[in-house]
């Protein structure tokens, strides 16, 4: 094959391949808008195509991989910075960009073009691309990046460029601005969907605005719902963080047993993702997009915040049916809840006496089933098994708290009377030892000073000496139980917070010693506190008491750790913890004694550890 001949034929397959790129990331782009496309889409598609482009050259200029992707990864990157784009121009999300710089995109020249290309290139792409690779690919990039810089100044060249080229009056996209909701003429693949908002409003601004996903007066409670399942999966500050977590949560399933139904399975993973904190300072989906919702009504945003407040998961027995509602009682409080669906057909099957696991949330006068539910025909006859997943419902489902119910203050009043124990005997809420058998043994010697020593002063008993005196025989001996992990570590720590309650940690000594010593931190020091901080299961408020305890050393404990050099404790604190531990700060606080029997002041009451 001569020279000349193979160059004709890689400018072909060249061609053929960016033929196919453009025709994909068409599809993609059409079909990730809840509405039927219109003109406004063909200048958010043709600048998803140039930074597209752009992600791609810039590959060869990065240092390593961290910012580096691959022609499909460009693709959705390319889309995820303009529809990035889109939203911070037409609702000014998030905030940060000078007043009014979103409408000099309809009055464009150079310096505002340049304007427009800053602010988006600092309140839009590094953003994005850091969040995108932190939820994709599990990296935190230190602050400042390098390689973050120089892709996000040759986005925002390239953005620039697109404006001053492409969007004033003389180029090509400029009546995209001018009639936004005009027909895009079969630019676009064809989505089905119907035009939201059906007619223009006279100002090309406003449309723009009203193409985003907007909650109507009318939108009932499927049809938010539908917008929020939407928003989590399409939205480009939500996408990649929902899919990594539909994975994590399939793979969790098929680590257990068998998945046979995975589109079950997603849309499972969906619902529980729209009431979780995300990365995003720990806000909720639902909470995130009321912010976007500037003009919803003052009863749609209350339904909504209701949504955010007190929706739970529960076990109700069904206890009749009024077609399209159901009668159920919650196991967990005995209240009694009037249910119904999105889709109300789904509820023909449930009869009295079936007991059925599911989220709820409320709207208005009545509840609605969210998610995927389960059904046990007739399983509520069986009175044992009734009394014994009350028991669980109780204790082992989170809820909104009440705090006016006496169960939960008779838990608290426990809590506190313990603390006090606690310190009368130890002196310090933290105590570290060498391993979990010390702490197992200060565990024992703390349930005997509780059990054998305290007196009460109106009685002059103990508890045990009451307990004989009260059923004729001395209380059972009991041990405190420690998992086999806490007993085998050999760095244990219990801290008994007054609040929180009592916890045990493995590690903590050099978690602690981070914050205590004076010194550079260590790489272990470095490693167990972002351990620590990644770590769902380990308590946010730890690092609260670090902050009272230490604030100057936690200022550049959090530098090390995050490699941020411009981290703030007043400024950025809050919002690190509620990005790593937003989902433990919307759990209610409980207290650590969890009060069994609804008679609280009974004999009788059982009362165990959580």
């Amino acid at each position: 094959m001569s020279k000349r001949e193979y160059k004709r034929r890689d400018r072909k397959r060249k061609k053929t391949r960016r033929q196919k790129t453009s025709i994909s990331l068409r599809q993609m782009f059409a079909a990730s808008l809840h509405r039927r496309l219109c003109l406004w889409d063909v200048l958010i598609h043709e600048l998803a195509v140039v930074l597209f482009i752009r992600c791609r050259r810039m590959n060869n200029r990065l240092s390593a991989d961290t910012f580096r992707f691959n022609n499909e990864d460009s693709m959705t990157v390319g889309w995820m910075l303009a529809r990035g784009f889109e939203i911070l121009i037409s609702r000014n999300w998030p905030a940060g960009l000078a007043e009014g710089l979103w409408e000099k995109l309809w009055q464009l020249d150079e310096a505002s073009a340049e304007a427009i290309a800053e602010g988006a290139a600092s309140q839009c792409f590094a953003p994005l691309l850091r969040k995108y690779v932190e939820d994709k690919r599990d990296i935190y990039p230190g602050r400042p990046h390098g390689d973050l810089c120089k892709l996000t100044t040759d986005l925002s060249e390239a953005l620039q460029s697109f404006l001053v080229s492409r969007c004033t009056p003389s180029g090509d996209l400029y009546k995209c601005l001018m009639d936004p909701l005009a027909d895009h003429n079969r630019y676009l693949h064809d989505n089905g969907r119907s035009a939201d908002p059906a007619g223009s409003c006279g100002d090309p601004i406003r449309d723009v605005y009203r193409l985003g996903l907007t909650i109507h007066d009318e939108d009932d409670g499927g049809d938010i719902k539908w917008k929020l399942a939407h928003f989590v999966c399409e939205d480009p500050w939500l996408f990649a963080e929902w899919r990594s977590f539909v994975q994590q949560q399939l793979d969790e399933i098929e680590n257990k047993e068998r998945l046979n139904d995975r589109a079950s399975a997603v849309d499972q993973a969906t619902d529980e993702f729209i009431f979780r904190a995300t990365h995003l300072a720990g806000k909720t989906p639902i909470q995130l997009f009321i912010e976007r919702q500037k003009d919803m009504s003052d009863r749609q945003r209350q339904r909504l915040l209701r949504w955010d407040t007190e929706t739970f998961y529960g076990i109700f027995l069904v206890r009749g049916t009024e077609f399209p509602f159901v009668n159920a009682t919650d196991l967990a409080s005995d209240d009694s809840y009037r249910l119904t669906a999105t889709r109300p057909e789904a509820l023909h099957l449930l009869k009295s006496d079936d007991l059925l696991f599911s989220r709820i949330m409320p709207w208005d006068d009545h509840w609605l089933l969210s998610g995927i539910q389960q059904r046990f025909e007739g399983a509520g006859k069986d009175q044992g098994l009734v009394s014994e997943l009350k028991r669980d419902a109780q204790t082992g489902f989170r809820r909104p708290v009440d705090n006016n119910d006496p169960r939960i203050q008779e838990g608290f009043k426990i809590q506190e009377a313990q603390y006090q124990a606690w310190m009368a005997l130890f002196g310090q809420e933290e105590l570290l030892f060498g391993d979990g058998l010390k702490l197992g043994a200060a565990m024992n010697r703390f349930h005997r000073y509780w059990r054998d020593e305290m007196v009460f002063p109106d009685s002059g008993l103990t508890r045990a000496q009451l307990y004989k005196q009260r059923h004729g025989h001395a209380p059972p001996e009991l041990k405190f139980p420690l998992p086999d992990y806490l007993l085998e570590a050999k760095d244990a720590a219990v801290v008994f917070d007054r609040q929180h309650g009592l916890t045990f940690y493995v590690g903590y000594r050099v978690f602690r010693s981070a914050f205590e010593d004076q010194e550079q931190l260590t790489g272990e020091q470095v490693q167990r506190v972002w351990d620590y901080l990644i770590d769902e299961s380990t308590d946010y408020w730890l690092f609260q008491r670090m902050r009272d305890q230490f604030p100057e050393r936690t200022e550049y404990v959090f530098r090390q750790v995050l490699k941020d050099k411009h981290f703030q404790l007043g400024r950025d604190f809050d919002a690190t913890i509620r990005k790593f531990k937003g989902q433990s700060m919307r759990r209610p606080v409980r207290p650590m004694i969890t009060v069994i029997d609804s008679a609280t002041n009974s004999k009788n009451a059982r009362k165990v550890l959580k």
